[in-house]
């Protein structure tokens, strides 16, 4: 008996961590619609992800969204990019490199611009 309640509490604390994570991945989607340098795509995909495991109708909400939803299903189903979101993504990350030069520490931006190439690399390389 003991078990099954170590068992139970594992998978509502994992289903709290699913939840937890599908919400801040998509609020983050959203700050990263108005926020240049921050990623949409990567945090609505992680959102699906999250919620498909842990929130299953906010994962069909997503879906049936008329903006999240073909991101979704098109990486689902041929684990791609658009091409057109992968030239905007692209454009606001060198908007963001050439703010961040320009105010910020050469330190700070050489550090901002190494995680920007890794989100660059990934966008391009990884994803079809």
């Amino acid at each position: 008996m003991a078990i099954n309640s170590e068992v139970r509490a594992q998978k509502i604390f994992r289903n709290i961590g699913y939840k937890g994570l599908a919400l801040v991945s998509l609020l983050l989607g959203a700050i990263g619609v108005v926020l240049p340098g921050l990623p949409t795509v990567p945090f609505i995909l992680l959102a699906g992800w999250s919620a498909q495991r842990g929130w299953p109708s906010l994962a069909i909400k997503l879906r049936q969204n008329s903006w999240t939803g073909p991101i979704l299903l098109r990486w689902q189903e041929h684990r791609e990019i658009p091409r057109q979101v992968k030239l905007f993504a692209t454009m606001l990350m060198l908007i963001s490199v050439i703010v961040f030069w320009m105010t910020f520490s050469p330190l700070v931006a050489a550090i901002f611009s190494c995680f920007v190439f890794l989100g660059f690399y990934l966008l391009w390389f990884v994803s079809n």
